[in-house]
């Protein structure tokens, strides 16, 4: 006897798991007309129902956790969507609105002139399983099949719940894109043109003095940003560079500032002394046609690596002309 009632138990719950989400037509408080299947979940979308009244203290402290949820998932523009139904015949369509302002709601609700209080009926009254209070959420997926009440402990239990319903549904996340920009300048803040921005991925991307933004980049991905420019080398380098170079080896005037002494390290070796001064003689003279790094430029930082990017990025960087310490290049050679 004892295994025939499990066993009556255990198919009724399967009876009960395996009815389709009641449908229904819905005028929502933004004054558009939608129906459960005609409108989503035969577009293959998947929807959350969240149940709720305005003046709920759970439903309000809930909501902006809930917000970043369905932005996370596209806000309704891929394969899913929310909408909040209110539970009790007081709260019409403009109290939903100034629900959703006061407590940042962007996704779709109704109140009981929209028809909320007949759609929600079926979900509260037991049918689908025990309702327990706002807020309450059904997730259906297109094939109008539904987890019912999916909920934590707490907000980001809770939120945990619903994403795994909702992925078993099939949903699938949008790919979230990040952005960089920045600018490069000369220590002064004059901008510098004609440069080329190298990147780890093998792409470059000229810059002209106008700032830089590099879009649509991947949530989650890695990136490299290298400045390149490489004009004639004797930009803003003459004799009189090499004499204030000397001033400073001698200690007679020393460049206190580190972008000239980065200027003055013509070879990179980390300090300024006279084998600088030979290589800058020997470019001004035609022996050589270039500074020992091949660059007429370098750049602080040199470049910047970017891992697992989530949020917009600002990059900058502080353009050097290589032998250059009195700041006489022309920035837009």
């Amino acid at each position: 006897m004892k295994y025939l009632f499990s066993l009556v138990l255990t198919s009724l719950l399967i009876n009960l798991s395996a009815q389709n989400a009641p449908d229904f037509t819905l005028t929502l408080s933004d004054g558009a007309t939608k129906n459960l299947y005609t409108d989503y979940l035969n577009n293959g979308q998947t929807v959350v129902l969240k149940f709720f009244f305005t003046t709920c203290p759970p439903c309000q402290s809930i909501t902006p956790t809930i917000e970043n949820l369905y932005q996370e998932w596209g806000a309704g523009q891929h394969d899913l969507e929310f909408i909040s139904l209110a539970i009790y015949s007081f709260d019409d369509n403009n109290d939903v609105n100034i629900f959703k302002e006061n407590f940042g709601s962007t996704w779709p609700g109704a109140g009981n002139d929209g028809g909320s209080v007949e759609a929600a009926a079926p979900y509260i009254d037991g049918t689908f399983g025990t309702f327990i209070g706002t807020p309450s959420f059904a997730v259906i997926a297109p094939d109008g099949t539904m987890t019912w009440d999916p909920r934590g402990g707490n907000a980001s239990a809770t939120v945990d719940s619903l994403v795994l319903a909702i992925e078993q549904t099939g949903a699938q996340r949008p790919q979230s894109t990040v952005s960089i920009s920045g600018n490069i300048t000369l220590s002064d803040g004059t901008a510098l043109s004609n440069v080329i921005l190298q990147t780890g991925n093998g792409t470059t991307i000229p810059y002209n003095g106008n700032g830089f933004s590099l879009d649509a980049l991947d949530a989650g991905s890695n990136i490299t940003i290298m400045p390149v420019k490489n004009d004639n080398p004797l930009n803003g380098v003459t004799t009189f560079d090499m004499v204030l170079i000397t001033q400073h080896i001698l200690a007679i005037t020393p460049l206190d500032d580190p972008y000239l002494l980065s200027a003055a390290d013509v070879d990179n070796s980390g300090t300024v002394t006279t084998l600088d001064l030979v290589h800058i003689r020997r470019v001004i003279l035609g022996i050589n046609t270039t500074f020992p790094s091949g660059q007429s430029w370098k750049f602080d930082p040199p470049s910047v690596s970017l891992t697992n990017l989530t949020n917009a990025q600002d990059v900058n960087f502080v353009a050097i002309k290589v032998g250059d310490v009195n700041l006489s290049a022309d920035p837009n050679l």
